[in-house]
Protein backbone atom coordinates (compact mmCIF):
# COMPACT_ATOMS: atom_id res chain seq x y z
CA UNK A 1 0.00 0.00 0.00
CA UNK A 2 2.81 2.74 0.07
CA UNK A 3 3.82 1.51 -3.51
CA UNK A 4 4.27 5.28 -5.37
CA UNK A 5 4.55 6.07 -8.95
CA UNK A 6 6.94 8.38 -10.28
CA UNK A 7 4.14 9.75 -11.95
CA UNK A 8 2.28 9.91 -8.59
CA UNK A 9 -0.08 7.38 -8.55
CA UNK A 10 -0.11 5.50 -4.98
CA UNK A 11 -1.62 2.99 -2.93
CA UNK A 12 -2.33 -0.76 -3.89
CA UNK A 13 -4.44 0.42 -6.52
CA UNK A 14 -2.28 3.11 -7.77
CA UNK A 15 -4.51 6.01 -8.02
CA UNK A 16 -3.77 9.66 -8.84
CA UNK A 17 -4.48 12.56 -6.68
CA UNK A 18 -7.02 13.45 -8.74
CA UNK A 19 -9.06 10.62 -9.46
CA UNK A 20 -8.88 8.94 -5.70
CA UNK A 21 -10.66 12.98 -5.11
CA UNK A 22 -13.27 12.13 -7.82
CA UNK A 23 -14.49 9.08 -6.28
CA UNK A 24 -14.44 10.43 -2.58
CA UNK A 25 -11.24 9.71 -1.24
CA UNK A 26 -9.74 12.04 1.43
CA UNK A 27 -6.11 13.33 -0.04
CA UNK A 28 -3.55 15.42 1.90
CA UNK A 29 -0.77 15.87 4.34
CA UNK A 30 -2.48 13.67 7.09
CA UNK A 31 -4.34 11.54 4.94
CA UNK A 32 -4.04 9.12 2.06
CA UNK A 33 -6.66 6.93 1.65
CA UNK A 34 -5.49 5.93 -1.58
CA UNK A 35 -2.94 3.32 0.66
CA UNK A 36 -6.02 1.68 3.05
CA UNK A 37 -6.53 -1.28 1.29
CA UNK A 38 -9.97 -1.91 2.36
CA UNK A 39 -10.81 1.49 1.19
CA UNK A 40 -9.10 1.49 -2.14
CA UNK A 41 -10.13 -1.95 -3.28
CA UNK A 42 -13.52 -1.11 -2.87
CA UNK A 43 -13.30 1.98 -4.83
CA UNK A 44 -11.40 0.66 -7.54
CA UNK A 45 -14.11 -2.21 -7.98
CA UNK A 46 -16.75 0.80 -8.12
CA UNK A 47 -14.19 2.60 -10.93
CA UNK A 48 -13.42 -0.45 -13.46
CA UNK A 49 -17.39 -0.66 -13.47
CA UNK A 50 -18.32 2.81 -14.19
CA UNK A 51 -15.10 2.31 -17.15
CA UNK A 52 -16.88 -0.60 -18.61
CA UNK A 53 -20.63 0.72 -17.95
CA UNK A 54 -18.73 3.44 -20.92
CA UNK A 55 -16.92 1.09 -23.08
CA UNK A 56 -18.67 -2.78 -22.89
CA UNK A 57 -15.35 -3.91 -23.26
CA UNK A 58 -13.14 -5.27 -19.94
CA UNK A 59 -9.63 -4.54 -22.28
CA UNK A 60 -10.91 -0.98 -22.97
CA UNK A 61 -12.13 -0.88 -19.50
CA UNK A 62 -8.42 -1.73 -18.33
CA UNK A 63 -6.64 0.39 -20.51
CA UNK A 64 -8.86 3.51 -19.39
CA UNK A 65 -8.19 3.24 -15.96
CA UNK A 66 -4.61 3.08 -16.57
CA UNK A 67 -4.22 5.90 -18.73
CA UNK A 68 -7.64 7.75 -18.37
CA UNK A 69 -10.74 7.62 -20.05
CA UNK A 70 -9.80 10.69 -22.15
CA UNK A 71 -6.79 8.92 -23.80
CA UNK A 72 -8.84 6.27 -25.52
CA UNK A 73 -11.60 8.11 -26.24
CA UNK A 74 -8.57 9.94 -28.43
CA UNK A 75 -7.65 6.43 -29.45
CA UNK A 76 -10.63 5.38 -30.47
CA UNK A 77 -11.23 8.79 -32.64
CA UNK A 78 -7.96 8.57 -34.13
CA UNK A 79 -8.61 4.94 -34.89
CA UNK A 80 -11.40 5.71 -37.25
CA UNK A 81 -14.38 6.41 -34.63
CA UNK A 82 -16.95 4.84 -32.51
CA UNK A 83 -17.10 1.71 -34.34
CA UNK A 84 -13.83 0.63 -33.28
CA UNK A 85 -14.44 -0.98 -29.66
CA UNK A 86 -11.66 -3.51 -29.33
CA UNK A 87 -8.48 -2.76 -27.72
CA UNK A 88 -6.62 -4.64 -30.07
CA UNK A 89 -7.35 -2.00 -32.83
CA UNK A 90 -6.65 1.16 -31.03
CA UNK A 91 -3.20 -0.38 -29.57
CA UNK A 92 -0.83 1.47 -31.80
CA UNK A 93 -2.56 4.72 -30.92
CA UNK A 94 -2.53 4.15 -27.18
CA UNK A 95 0.25 5.45 -24.83
CA UNK A 96 3.42 3.12 -24.39
CA UNK A 97 2.84 2.47 -20.96
CA UNK A 98 -0.85 1.48 -21.59
CA UNK A 99 0.33 -0.74 -24.21
CA UNK A 100 2.27 -2.76 -21.90
CA UNK A 101 -0.39 -2.45 -18.81
CA UNK A 102 -3.16 -4.68 -20.53
CA UNK A 103 -0.85 -7.46 -21.47
CA UNK A 104 0.47 -7.16 -17.98
CA UNK A 105 -2.99 -7.48 -16.27
CA UNK A 106 -4.05 -10.29 -18.83
CA UNK A 107 -0.86 -12.29 -18.05
CA UNK A 108 -1.15 -11.91 -13.63
CA UNK A 109 -4.73 -12.63 -14.16
CA UNK A 110 -3.60 -15.91 -16.06
CA UNK A 111 -1.43 -17.05 -13.00
CA UNK A 112 -4.19 -16.09 -10.49
CA UNK A 113 -6.10 -18.92 -12.29
CA UNK A 114 -3.91 -21.24 -13.90
CA UNK A 115 -0.85 -21.72 -11.75
CA UNK A 116 -1.56 -25.35 -10.74
CA UNK A 117 -1.00 -26.21 -14.05
CA UNK A 118 2.77 -24.32 -14.46
CA UNK A 119 4.39 -25.99 -11.32
CA UNK A 120 3.21 -22.78 -8.94
CA UNK A 121 1.77 -23.54 -5.35
CA UNK A 122 0.54 -20.61 -2.71
CA UNK A 123 2.68 -20.08 0.40
CA UNK A 124 0.49 -20.82 3.36
CA UNK A 125 1.12 -17.53 5.73
CA UNK A 126 3.03 -18.62 9.13
CA UNK A 127 1.78 -15.51 11.07
CA UNK A 128 -2.20 -15.54 10.56
CA UNK A 129 -2.66 -11.76 11.50
CA UNK A 130 -6.62 -11.64 12.56
CA UNK A 131 -7.75 -7.66 12.57
CA UNK A 132 -10.93 -5.16 13.69
CA UNK A 133 -11.66 -1.67 13.22
CA UNK A 134 -12.68 0.36 16.09
CA UNK A 135 -13.67 4.39 15.73
CA UNK A 136 -11.82 6.80 16.55
CA UNK A 137 -13.37 10.54 17.59
CA UNK A 138 -10.31 12.14 19.05
CA UNK A 139 -7.11 14.07 18.17
CA UNK A 140 -4.27 10.76 19.33
CA UNK A 141 -0.93 9.65 17.98
CA UNK A 142 0.34 6.85 17.36
CA UNK A 143 2.95 6.72 20.06
CA UNK A 144 -0.17 7.08 22.28
CA UNK A 145 -1.30 4.08 21.56
CA UNK A 146 1.51 2.29 21.15
CA UNK A 147 2.52 3.24 25.23
CA UNK A 148 -0.80 2.71 26.52
CA UNK A 149 -1.00 -1.03 24.55
CA UNK A 150 1.79 -1.86 24.33
CA UNK A 151 1.76 -2.68 20.97
CA UNK A 152 5.16 -1.84 18.90
CA UNK A 153 4.30 1.57 16.65
CA UNK A 154 5.48 0.22 13.60
CA UNK A 155 2.86 -2.57 13.74
CA UNK A 156 0.23 0.04 13.82
CA UNK A 157 1.66 1.66 10.99
CA UNK A 158 1.81 -1.51 8.64
CA UNK A 159 -2.09 -1.85 9.62
CA UNK A 160 -2.87 1.93 9.39
CA UNK A 161 -0.93 3.12 6.30
CA UNK A 162 -3.46 5.60 5.47
CA UNK A 163 -2.20 7.96 8.23
CA UNK A 164 0.70 9.93 6.84
CA UNK A 165 2.34 11.39 9.85
CA UNK A 166 1.07 8.86 12.50
CA UNK A 167 -1.58 11.12 13.49
CA UNK A 168 -5.36 10.61 13.82
CA UNK A 169 -7.69 13.82 13.73
CA UNK A 170 -10.48 11.90 14.92
CA UNK A 171 -11.81 15.78 16.22
CA UNK A 172 -12.28 16.71 12.33
CA UNK A 173 -14.45 13.59 11.85
CA UNK A 174 -15.01 10.06 12.93
CA UNK A 175 -11.89 7.97 11.34
CA UNK A 176 -11.15 3.99 11.56
CA UNK A 177 -8.20 2.61 13.33
CA UNK A 178 -7.22 -1.22 12.06
CA UNK A 179 -6.08 -3.25 15.58
CA UNK A 180 -5.32 -6.64 16.33
CA UNK A 181 -8.67 -8.52 17.04
CA UNK A 182 -8.08 -8.80 20.54
CA UNK A 183 -6.45 -5.23 21.63
CA UNK A 184 -9.61 -2.89 19.90
CA UNK A 185 -11.39 -3.73 22.81
CA UNK A 186 -8.51 -3.09 25.06
CA UNK A 187 -8.56 0.38 23.05
CA UNK A 188 -12.23 0.92 23.56
CA UNK A 189 -11.60 0.36 27.45
CA UNK A 190 -8.83 2.78 27.66
CA UNK A 191 -9.37 5.14 25.46
CA UNK A 192 -9.43 7.84 27.98
CA UNK A 193 -6.04 7.07 28.78
CA UNK A 194 -4.39 7.24 25.49
CA UNK A 195 -6.12 10.95 24.83
CA UNK A 196 -4.62 11.66 28.64
CA UNK A 197 -1.04 10.70 27.99
CA UNK A 198 1.41 13.02 27.35
CA UNK A 199 -1.30 14.95 26.40
CA UNK A 200 1.03 18.52 26.20
CA UNK A 201 3.53 17.04 23.88
CA UNK A 202 0.92 15.22 21.51
CA UNK A 203 -1.56 18.00 21.30
CA UNK A 204 -2.15 20.11 18.59
CA UNK A 205 -0.22 22.90 18.02
CA UNK A 206 -1.91 26.47 18.89
CA UNK A 207 -3.42 28.66 16.39
CA UNK A 208 -4.23 32.30 15.89
CA UNK A 209 -7.21 33.22 13.74
CA UNK A 210 -6.40 35.90 10.60
CA UNK A 211 -7.11 39.31 12.27
CA UNK A 212 -6.36 38.37 15.56
CA UNK A 213 -3.07 39.31 17.75
CA UNK A 214 -1.72 37.17 19.81
CA UNK A 215 0.53 40.06 21.78
CA UNK A 216 -0.99 41.54 24.73
CA UNK A 217 -2.96 44.85 24.20
CA UNK A 218 -1.96 48.24 24.73
CA UNK A 219 -4.13 49.57 27.07
CA UNK A 220 -4.98 54.02 26.41
CA UNK A 221 -3.26 55.74 28.97
CA UNK A 222 -1.39 53.61 30.62
CA UNK A 223 1.74 56.50 30.07
CA UNK A 224 3.58 53.80 27.81
CA UNK A 225 3.91 51.15 30.45
CA UNK A 226 3.16 48.63 27.94
CA UNK A 227 5.35 49.14 25.84
CA UNK A 228 8.41 49.24 28.01
CA UNK A 229 7.44 46.27 29.48
CA UNK A 230 7.51 44.90 25.74
CA UNK A 231 10.97 46.23 25.20
CA UNK A 232 12.40 45.51 28.06
CA UNK A 233 11.09 42.15 27.36
CA UNK A 234 12.85 42.35 23.98
CA UNK A 235 16.63 43.59 25.86
CA UNK A 236 16.57 40.81 27.97
CA UNK A 237 16.56 38.61 25.07
CA UNK A 238 19.02 40.41 23.27
CA UNK A 239 21.57 38.20 24.73
CA UNK A 240 19.95 35.08 23.27
CA UNK A 241 18.71 35.91 20.12
CA UNK A 242 22.60 37.19 19.64
CA UNK A 243 23.32 33.76 20.28
CA UNK A 244 21.42 31.87 17.88
CA UNK A 245 22.39 34.52 15.41
CA UNK A 246 25.72 33.50 15.82
CA UNK A 247 24.97 29.76 15.49
CA UNK A 248 23.40 29.99 12.21
CA UNK A 249 25.39 29.90 9.05
CA UNK A 250 25.34 32.16 5.94
CA UNK A 251 25.70 30.96 2.21
CA UNK A 252 27.90 31.74 -0.40
CA UNK A 253 28.19 30.71 -4.09
CA UNK A 254 31.00 27.95 -5.14
CA UNK A 255 32.20 26.85 -8.18
CA UNK A 256 32.78 22.79 -8.54
CA UNK A 257 34.39 20.95 -10.84
CA UNK A 258 32.48 17.33 -11.19
CA UNK A 259 34.12 14.82 -13.34
CA UNK A 260 31.43 12.48 -14.70
CA UNK A 261 31.65 8.46 -14.04
CA UNK A 262 30.45 5.69 -15.62
CA UNK A 263 26.39 5.57 -16.15
CA UNK A 264 25.98 9.15 -14.96
CA UNK A 265 23.48 11.54 -16.51
CA UNK A 266 22.70 15.06 -16.13
CA UNK A 267 19.46 14.70 -14.38
CA UNK A 268 21.56 12.46 -11.79
CA UNK A 269 24.50 15.04 -11.66
CA UNK A 270 21.65 17.77 -10.87
CA UNK A 271 19.86 15.58 -8.21
CA UNK A 272 23.32 15.11 -6.49
CA UNK A 273 23.70 18.70 -6.07
CA UNK A 274 20.63 19.76 -5.84
CA UNK A 275 20.18 21.98 -9.46
CA UNK A 276 18.37 21.19 -12.37
CA UNK A 277 19.94 19.92 -15.47
CA UNK A 278 19.31 23.21 -17.82
CA UNK A 279 21.87 25.07 -15.35
CA UNK A 280 23.92 22.65 -15.58
CA UNK A 281 23.52 22.94 -19.22
CA UNK A 282 23.92 26.57 -19.57
CA UNK A 283 26.73 26.17 -17.60
CA UNK A 284 28.81 24.41 -19.45
CA UNK A 285 27.12 25.06 -22.82
CA UNK A 286 26.08 21.82 -23.82
CA UNK A 287 23.30 21.57 -26.28
CA UNK A 288 22.86 18.24 -25.63
CA UNK A 289 21.86 16.74 -22.75
CA UNK A 290 24.17 13.48 -22.77
CA UNK A 291 27.33 13.40 -21.25
CA UNK A 292 30.14 10.59 -21.23
CA UNK A 293 32.60 9.53 -19.05
CA UNK A 294 35.39 11.67 -18.06
CA UNK A 295 33.49 15.08 -19.24
CA UNK A 296 34.31 17.60 -16.35
CA UNK A 297 31.55 19.62 -15.75
CA UNK A 298 31.23 23.25 -13.80
CA UNK A 299 28.58 23.16 -11.08
CA UNK A 300 27.23 26.05 -8.78
CA UNK A 301 26.78 25.72 -5.61
CA UNK A 302 25.70 27.33 -2.80
CA UNK A 303 27.49 26.46 0.72
CA UNK A 304 27.05 27.30 4.32
CA UNK A 305 29.58 29.24 6.29
CA UNK A 306 30.26 30.52 9.55
CA UNK A 307 29.72 33.84 10.37
CA UNK A 308 33.13 34.42 11.49
CA UNK A 309 34.31 34.22 7.91
CA UNK A 310 31.95 36.67 6.24
CA UNK A 311 33.69 40.44 6.72
CA UNK A 312 31.38 43.41 6.66
CA UNK A 313 33.35 46.63 5.87
CA UNK A 314 31.96 49.48 6.51
CA UNK A 315 32.62 52.47 3.37
CA UNK A 316 35.50 55.09 5.13
CA UNK A 317 33.24 57.91 4.90
CA UNK A 318 30.74 56.64 6.80
CA UNK A 319 32.84 54.87 9.31
CA UNK A 320 34.51 57.96 10.14
CA UNK A 321 31.36 60.00 10.73
CA UNK A 322 30.12 60.18 14.18
CA UNK A 323 26.97 61.59 15.58
CA UNK A 324 28.30 64.18 17.48
CA UNK A 325 30.13 65.51 14.29
CA UNK A 326 27.46 65.85 12.17
CA UNK A 327 25.32 67.57 14.75
CA UNK A 328 28.57 70.38 15.34
CA UNK A 329 29.26 70.31 11.19
CA UNK A 330 27.66 73.56 9.51
CA UNK A 331 25.21 73.52 7.37
CA UNK A 332 26.43 73.51 4.03
CA UNK A 333 25.18 75.61 0.62
CA UNK A 334 23.93 73.07 -1.79
CA UNK A 335 25.39 73.13 -5.36
CA UNK A 336 23.83 74.92 -8.06
CA UNK A 337 23.26 71.90 -10.41
CA UNK A 338 24.09 72.67 -14.23
CA UNK A 339 21.07 73.00 -16.93
CA UNK A 340 21.19 69.54 -18.71
CA UNK A 341 23.25 69.63 -22.03
CA UNK A 342 20.34 69.87 -24.22
CA UNK A 343 18.92 72.72 -22.86
CA UNK A 344 22.33 74.21 -23.39
CA UNK A 345 21.95 73.47 -27.28
CA UNK A 346 18.67 74.97 -27.47
CA UNK A 347 19.78 77.83 -25.70
CA UNK A 348 22.72 78.40 -28.52
CA UNK A 349 21.77 80.07 -31.55
CA UNK A 350 21.82 78.06 -34.29
CA UNK A 351 24.06 78.99 -37.79
CA UNK A 352 22.20 79.00 -40.72
CA UNK A 353 23.43 76.20 -43.18
CA UNK A 354 23.64 73.98 -39.86
CA UNK A 355 22.38 71.27 -42.13
CA UNK A 356 25.24 71.82 -44.83
CA UNK A 357 27.86 71.61 -42.37
CA UNK A 358 26.43 68.12 -41.14
CA UNK A 359 26.12 66.56 -44.20
CA UNK A 360 29.91 67.55 -45.10
CA UNK A 361 30.69 66.11 -41.76
CA UNK A 362 29.32 62.96 -43.08
CA UNK A 363 31.05 62.74 -45.99
CA UNK A 364 34.38 63.58 -44.52
CA UNK A 365 33.59 60.52 -41.92
CA UNK A 366 32.19 57.70 -44.45
CA UNK A 367 33.19 58.88 -47.57
CA UNK A 368 31.10 57.50 -50.59
CA UNK A 369 32.56 54.01 -52.53
CA UNK A 370 33.03 56.40 -55.65
CA UNK A 371 35.23 58.99 -54.32
CA UNK A 372 37.82 55.83 -52.92
CA UNK A 373 38.01 54.63 -56.70
CA UNK A 374 41.61 54.41 -57.80
CA UNK A 375 42.33 57.08 -60.32
CA UNK A 376 42.83 55.55 -63.83
CA UNK A 377 46.64 53.91 -65.09
CA UNK A 378 47.14 56.42 -67.46
CA UNK A 379 50.68 56.84 -68.78
CA UNK A 380 52.50 60.10 -69.51
CA UNK A 381 52.69 59.59 -73.53
CA UNK A 382 49.29 59.24 -73.47
CA UNK A 383 48.80 62.57 -71.89
CA UNK A 384 51.40 64.42 -74.13
CA UNK A 385 49.93 63.22 -77.23
CA UNK A 386 46.50 64.30 -76.11
CA UNK A 387 47.66 67.76 -75.22
CA UNK A 388 50.08 67.78 -78.19
CA UNK A 389 53.55 68.78 -75.85
CA UNK A 390 56.55 67.65 -75.80
CA UNK A 391 57.96 64.02 -75.13
CA UNK A 392 60.37 65.85 -72.16
CA UNK A 393 57.95 68.01 -70.66
CA UNK A 394 57.52 68.57 -67.21
CA UNK A 395 53.76 68.24 -65.70
CA UNK A 396 53.39 70.38 -62.26
CA UNK A 397 50.08 70.38 -60.09
CA UNK A 398 48.30 74.20 -60.57
CA UNK A 399 46.26 75.28 -57.32
CA UNK A 400 42.48 75.37 -58.10
CA UNK A 401 40.89 78.52 -58.49
CA UNK A 402 37.37 76.98 -57.88
CA UNK A 403 35.72 76.93 -54.40
CA UNK A 404 35.31 74.12 -52.22
CA UNK A 405 31.62 73.75 -50.68
CA UNK A 406 33.37 73.86 -47.79
CA UNK A 407 34.74 77.32 -48.46
CA UNK A 408 31.40 78.37 -49.60
CA UNK A 409 29.68 77.41 -46.53
CA UNK A 410 32.43 79.18 -44.15
CA UNK A 411 32.13 82.18 -46.32
CA UNK A 412 28.42 82.55 -46.42
CA UNK A 413 28.33 81.65 -42.45
CA UNK A 414 27.68 85.28 -40.67
CA UNK A 415 30.19 86.34 -38.54
CA UNK A 416 29.65 85.08 -35.05
CA UNK A 417 32.16 87.67 -33.17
Amino acid sequence: PNAVSRAGAAGLWQFMPATAKGLGMEVNSLIDERRDARLSSRNAARYLKQLYEIYNDWSLAIAAYNCGPGNVNKALRRAGGEGKKDYWEIYSYLPAETRGYVPAFIAANYVMNYYNKHGISPTVIKRHLTTDTVQVNKYIHFNQIAAVLNIPVDEIRMLNPQYRKDIIPGDYRPYLLTLPTQQCLSYVMSEKRIVDYDADRYARRSYVEPGENSEPEIVAGDNGVANLAQASRQTANAQTNNEIAQTQMSEKMVVKTHVVTRGESIRDIARQYGVSATDIKRWNQLRRGKVKEGDKLKIEVFERVSPESVKVVAAPEVAQVSAETLRESPLRPMPQHRPPRRLLLQRMPLPPNLHLLQKLRLQSLHPKPSRLRRPPDIRCATVTHWRKLPANTELQSQPSSRPTDLEKVLTSAPDRA
